[in-house]
């Protein structure tokens, strides 16, 4: 469901705003009487919403179906290169198919002579960032952080393994809370290729992402994996808990290589935060493991996190082992979090759509082609084989008599007392004759003709 309504006429300004949130009111400017032309020939301008290094992002209206959207225009550096421009484009196709309730939707890409945009969901809300620059201490706790883990994990997970996308810039930046609290993650994977098509244009040194939520692995330049975006959720949560983002001064790049960050308790004891309640150990051992420099060390999946939460003691986290794709439907629900462990993922590039799963038949095949068959497989076989053996003798039994040339008339059963039925062959004299004897009297009458 979307959290944004139709503006009516009186509701539109006449003019862009200071930086702000969708649907939070904000002062006009002054001396802006005049309204602003339309961008694309449908999205009328209302304020601005915020400006970075990655460009402007603005709420605007479509004047086609009356909806106030989000505009993210694309950067003139990245606008004019046709590679940048390409992979942007892919990346928002993406983004499209993504329609889990905890992420902000894409609806189109939008380019003219003069520039491009991506339309996304305008969401009323404010970021977890915001939010937290105004709590008493700038942080949070444990209590109120957990429904949006909760919800986060949920997605997360949805991107992960329905969708196969990772986000590749998760920080509380990009985390959106609506007036119902409800938690949605921005830019899933828009503002990595944006940061990449940069890097080459101006040929910066710098990795896709945000230093200071940034695995080891993505800092140098790897492949892109989901976990990346599970270091990046224990950098977002131990930011939410202390503050401060594990790395946030000096080196980031060689501390998150080298260095293991002080535990939340100690940083909290650093910056004087003394009247809230104490982080439990469960949350310190889950934030800590999902910071493990090698990413076979943290928890595989955001229910794997929701796991260790729901366990009144920590467990050891299994390693993940780094396959190419084993898609997933694994859904959260938030009333219950799931226990159950599911399988790693890993990408060999995120923009790249996965192979599918090998379905059971070719797991089968392999597995036979390999010489491992179960117990279970040979009884079926032997049980197979011998029932079709008993029906092949017991149907050429039956046919001996018309393969002999003797009529199926001419048999009765034998009222002889014997330990079993036997049949016999009336003769022409109306005498009983065993069948043995029978047959072999009728063909030595046909020699004889």
């Amino acid at each position: 469901m979307n959290d944004f309504t139709p503006l009516s006429e009186e509701e539109i300004p006449t003019q862009a705003t200071a930086s702000g949130d969708c649907g939070r009111d904000q002062p006009p400017v002054k001396n802006a009487r005049v309204l602003l032309p339309l961008l694309f020939g449908r999205y009328r301008p209302i304020r601005e919403l915020g400006r970075g290094g990655m460009g402007v992002v603005m709420e605007a209206r479509d004047e086609v179906l009356g909806l106030s959207v989000a505009l993210k225009m694309v950067p003139d550096q990245v606008f004019h290169d046709t590679e940048g421009i390409g992979d942007l484009k892919k990346e928002v196709l993406r983004g499209m198919a993504l329609t889990d309730p905890g992420i902000v939707r894409v609806y189109s890409f939008e380019q003219d002579a003069t520039g491009a945009a991506i339309v996304m969901e305008c969401v009323r809300g404010e970021t977890l960032a915001a939010l937290k620059a105004r709590q008493p201490d700038r942080c949070f706790n444990c209590e109120e952080l957990l429904p949006w883990v909760q919800q986060l994990c949920a997605s997360l997970d949805y991107a992960h393994h329905d969708a196969r996308i990772a986000h590749r810039d998760l920080k509380p930046a990009n985390l959106l809370l609506t007036s119902t609290q409800r938690l949605k993650i921005a830019d899933f994977g828009i503002a990595a290729s944006l940061s990449e098509a940069l890097t080459r244009v101006s040929v910066r040194s710098d990795s896709t992402g945000t230093p200071p939520y940034m695995s080891p692995q993505q800092a140098m330049g790897e492949r892109p994996s989901h976990l990346d975006d599970i270091y990046s959720l224990g950098a977002t949560i131990y930011e939410l808990l202390t503050g401060k983002p594990p790395f946030f001064r000096g080196n980031i790049l060689a501390q998150t290589l080298h260095e293991q960050p002080p535990s939340m308790a100690q940083r909290r004891a650093e910056f004087k935060i003394v009247d809230r309640p104490s982080i439990p150990e469960a949350w310190e051992k889950l934030v800590m493991a999902c910071l493990a420099k090698e990413p076979n060390g943290r928890p595989p999946n955001g229910a794997a996190v929701l796991a260790i939460l729901a366990a009144p003691v920590v467990v050891a986290i299994k390693p993940a082992d780094v396959i190419q794709v084993i898609p997933v439907k694994a859904a959260v629900p938030l009333a219950q979090p799931v226990t159950q462990e599911l399988p790693p993922l890993a990408f060999a590039d995120a923009s790249i759509a996965a192979e599918p799963i090998p379905s059971m038949m070719k797991f089968n095949r392999a597995r036979r082609d390999s010489g491992h068959f179960p117990f279970r497989d040979w009884a079926w076989t032997f049980l197979l084989i011998t029932t079709a053996a008993a029906l092949t003798a017991g149907a050429l039994h039956m046919a001996r008599p018309y393969v002999a040339g003797l009529k199926p008339e001419t048999f009765k059963k034998s009222k002889a007392a014997s330990p079993a039925p036997s049949v016999s062959l009336l003769d022409p004299k109306g005498e009983a004759k065993p069948l043995r004897g029978a047959v072999l009297d009728r063909l030595d009458e046909t020699r004889k003709k």
